[in-house]
């Protein structure tokens, strides 16, 4: 095959049950038909069916006393057909039954002292009165701004005042446990109210106190593999895109340091005694340690689709047959897989605390391949693509490694 017909990523292969004629004459004609025919038909009915649909739900909703609903869906109704009179009849007498269920919801919530729920009403108030007045103006409601931010400044002030005596537990025990939830008590504070009290100053306080402090060593490399520094970057740089709220990492340039004091150059997989060694001079609790076992991208694959479609083929006017067509897709494809091994080892006990190994992939169209219409993706060349492939391997081991401390 020439180099021109081989990088055409997709040929279609067309075969009419009938004759050559019909293929020729029929296939193109018949695709296009059945195209036009079935966007007309949905074009014509969707629209006009639409807001018949939704009003039914509306109705049903309402009918059972799901009030909320029965307003979102009146409002999808009108949406699509403003002048609709049954929506419109039924969300004006919706939404006010639906305003004083979650009002009466709301205060008993309050009258129990339980704010974060009293909050939660006032804030369906709010998104139930945007829902309505995108539709329909003539509907007035009171409004609930005060009583939620008076609902919001207690909720704060609840959890803001278990912050403390979680705290005060949490120093007290040396326990890691109660830090972590002081820590979760002043988020939440600051949820309710932003920059409540100290509460900032109190999380950070908490969260430091839970937090557990990692190493990460450089990882080796098995055999030829040569891509153990690039892993051990985009692992740490992997975990602190997912925001670790209790992890905190030993630096790059601190563990340097540490390696050309103890000349350890590429560490790779460390026996317990020489990662305990490493985790107490860098302070760490844990320390991770791992290897590149192998890293390959595969020439250009050629992978084949076949399927067929039926469709009704206009002969002459007023008379049609059914037809089929048989087809394949024929698609070049490029891999690259990385697998690496790790393992977290307890400073404490010099234990391996979790160890896996796991797999990145990535394909792609061959990197020759310049211009192609099924708008896949491609890349510059292999080092690229055997990038992307380290790139999730290290995603998926700081992935792990957040998980095991959340």
């Amino acid at each position: 095959m020439e180099t021109r017909d081989r990088l055409i990523p997709i040929t279609i292969i067309g075969r009419m049950a009938k004759n050559v004629r019909l293929l020729r004459k029929g296939i193109f004609m018949s695709q296009r038909l059945c195209t036009f025919l079935f966007l007309a038909v949905f074009i014509l009915t969707v629209p006009a069916c639409a807001h018949k649909q939704y009003y039914k739900s509306a109705n049903e909703a309402y009918s059972i006393g799901d009030y909320d609903r029965a307003v979102y869906m009146s409002v999808e109704a009108l949406k699509a057909k403003s002048d609709y009179p049954e929506a419109i009849a039924l969300v004006q007498s919706a939404a006010p039954l639906a305003y004083q269920s979650h009002v009466k919801r709301a205060a008993d919530y309050e009258d129990r002292q339980d704010y974060d729920s009293a909050v939660s009403e006032y804030n369906a108030i709010e998104r139930l009165i945007a829902a309505v007045f995108s539709v329909r103006k003539d509907i007035s409601f009171a409004d609930v701004s005060t009583k939620k931010d008076s609902a919001s400044s207690k909720a704060a002030d609840a959890h803001y005042n278990r912050g403390q005596l979680l705290l005060k537990d949490a120093e007290g025990a040396k326990d890691d446990g109660k830090y972590k939830q002081a820590a979760n008590e002043f988020h939440k504070a600051q949820e309710f109210a932003p920059n409540y009290k100290d509460s900032a100053m109190l999380y950070e306080k908490a969260r430091k106190g839970a937090a557990v402090r990692i190493a990460v060593l450089p990882f080796g490399d098995a055999g030829y593999t040569k891509y153990g520094s690039a892993v051990t970057e985009q692992v740490i740089s992997s975990a602190l895109k997912l925001n670790p709220e209790f992890l905190e990492f030993v630096t790059r340039e601190h563990l340097y340091q540490l390696e050309k004091e103890k000349e350890l150059g590429q560490l790779g997989f460390l026996d317990p005694k020489t990662a305990v060694e490493m985790g107490n001079l860098s302070g760490a609790q844990y320390v991770v340690t791992g290897k590149v076992i192998s890293a390959t991208v595969d020439s250009p694959k050629r992978i084949d689709n076949k399927g067929t479609s039926t469709c009704r083929i206009r002969e002459k006017k007023d008379q049609y047959r059914n037809g089929s067509v048989s087809w394949t897709t024929h698609e070049l494809k490029s891999m690259a897989a990385v697998n690496s091994s790790y393992q977290i080892i307890d400073v404490k006990t010099g234990r391996i605390f979790a160890a896996d190994t796991v797999k990145g992939d990535e394909n792609c169209l061959p990197w020759e391949v310049s211009n192609f219409s099924n708008k896949k993706q491609t890349v510059a060349d292999s080092r690229m693509l055997l990038g992307k492939a380290l790139e999730k391997a290290s995603g998926e081991i700081a992935g792990k490694l957040v998980g095991k401390f959340k």
